[in-house]
């Protein structure tokens, strides 16, 4: 039985199309054969969490033995990680790889390695590719072009010019720009950020998606520099917070806004209130807010934040209490010595018409009950399950494996200096041997590491269901987002999702 596996990033003018890739394998494939088709549209090959992908895997587990035809290695992986470990799961399915335009297969050692090469370099040209990508990005902001993405409230989308190329920028939407300027001032004021989101939804205002205001969307406007003027008070703004300046210093003459940008990788991270790790520089939009009052905005804001946190630790399920008909986080709020969660939407006046949850506030102490019982017998049956948890040994045999890849890079470079194909053939047959011993090293200790870690695993899963009641707030609330998706509440009843 034959599986045929297509993947594209992306439809792109220079990128083979799936149906290309299909038509090519199912050419390869003997007449009268049977086969069946997998393809991924739209999923990137740096792992293989791909839908497509995960059923072609239990197709040959169930149809052993069976062949997968791919148009390039590429196309199933371009990580070297990954392609070692799908080539023993394949091993242990009796299924055989196949590149249909590489001519040749996973069944001989010879091939195997050389599909490891293949694989390694991909991997290479996907970490360039992703840092030519970053430097470009960089580029466009430290000259102040149009980085791309949704335009910010009080802003449209506009083609311009700069430097005679085209490119994009943005226009003020005068209405909303007013909008903005009330927000700021009145904030500073001494309004309240629940207060503002109230009066936007009385006035029947809508965000630029055209949904309610809540104290985030209002949040993220106070907090964005976006719509400062990018002048000295700004750039020492920026330096005093330890955030990088792309742009020269010159820059800041007040005569554009300023633009904020990060990596993928830091924005999970980032708190609306807290640009840690962020880059500045100066975009070619006109401001909207003085820097003297955002700077006195954020001043205000910071002391917020400070007394919205001391509120929220007096309860360890902050962040995971949601209404059960919208699915809207819950507030917490101390009165006296009692805690209680409720809808803040109602407070802004942003809730859904009809929501029955909007009236809907319970003591903190009835949510932490039952969240007590079910977290304490969910730790216990988890320590009777082979639960492994990620450890320092287990990483440092990962980073073995990466020393295998070097090791791989540096064959390459000794392969291309060889002069004839005797030396070449005995070179590789060597370094064959070699990568598999050290495969079976790393398996075998990967082996030892994982049923350490089950044993010490199910030891802490028992000790903390056993303490749990002891443990401070923190260490409770760490292992409950770690554990719960949400605690759902409705009119009678508690609700919790499990991750």
């Amino acid at each position: 039985m034959y599986a045929v596996y297509a993947r594209q990033s992306a439809d792109r003018a220079d990128s083979i199309s799936i149906e290309t890739q299909t038509d090519i394998c199912i050419r390869s494939i003997p007449y009268g054969e049977k086969y069946e088709i997998f393809a991924d549209r739209g999923f990137s090959g740096s792992n293989t969490n791909r839908p497509a992908f995960q059923k072609m895997l239990e197709f040959c587990r169930q149809n052993k033995p069976s062949k997968i035809i791919t148009y390039k290695l590429d196309r199933i992986s371009r990580s070297l990680l990954d392609f070692v470990l799908l080539l023993d799961i394949l091993q242990e399915s009796e299924t055989e790889l196949i590149s249909c335009t590489e001519s040749f297969s996973s069944k001989s050692e010879m091939g195997i390695l050389i599909m490891k090469l293949l694989i390694m370099f991909a991997e290479m040209e996907r970490k360039n590719i992703r840092m030519r990508v970053r430097d470009n990005y960089y580029s466009r902001a430290e000259k102040g072009y149009y980085l791309g993405g949704y335009p910010p409230y009080g802003y449209k989308k506009k083609a311009l010019i700069i430097d005679g190329k085209n490119t994009s920028g943005y226009e003020i939407i005068p209405h909303e720009a007013r909008i903005i300027k009330n927000l700021f001032r009145e904030f500073a004021s001494g309004k309240s950020i629940n207060s503002l989101c109230r009066k936007l939804n009385c006035e029947k205002l809508k965000t630029k998606k055209g949904k309610p205001w809540t104290a985030v969307a209002v949040s993220r406007i106070l907090n964005n520099p976006f719509y400062a003027c990018a002048d000295e008070n700004m750039l020492n703004q920026f330096i005093s917070k330890g955030w990088n300046i792309l742009c020269c210093n010159e820059n800041f003459n007040g005569s554009y806004g300023c633009v904020i940008f990060h990596s993928k990788q830091e924005k999970s991270d980032v708190k609306v209130d807290n640009f840690t790790g962020y880059t500045a520089s100066v975009g070619r939009h006109k401001w909207i807010i003085p820097s003297l009052l955002w700077i006195e905005v954020q001043s205000i804001l910071s002391k917020t934040s400070f007394k919205n946190s001391t509120t929220s630790s007096k309860s360890f399920l902050s962040g995971l209490v949601k209404c059960g008909f919208t699915e809207k986080k819950y507030t917490v709020t101390a009165s006296g010595k009692n805690v209680y969660f409720y809808c803040r939407h109602r407070k802004e006046q942003s809730c859904d018409l009809g929501c029955k949850g909007k009236n809907l506030t319970v003591k903190a102490s009835t949510i932490e009950d039952t969240v007590d019982r079910f977290i304490k017998l969910h730790l216990l049956r988890l320590s009777e399950i082979n639960v492994t948890l990620p450890s320092k040994e287990l990483n440092n045999l990962k980073s073995n494996l990466t020393a295998v890849e070097i090791k791989i890079s540096q064959l390459k470079e000794e392969i291309i200096s060889l002069e004839t194909q005797t030396q070449t053939d005995q070179f590789i047959l060597e370094a064959v041997s070699q990568l598999l011993n050290k495969k079976e090293e790393i398996e075998k200790n990967i082996g030892s590491e994982v049923a350490k870690s089950r044993k010490k695993c199910y030891t802490v899963l028992r000790e903390a269901a056993e303490k749990w009641d002891s443990f401070p707030i923190e260490r409770k609330k760490f292992i409950s987002k770690e554990i719960i998706e949400g605690i759902y509440l409705s009119e009678n009843s508690i609700r919790i999702l499990l991750k």
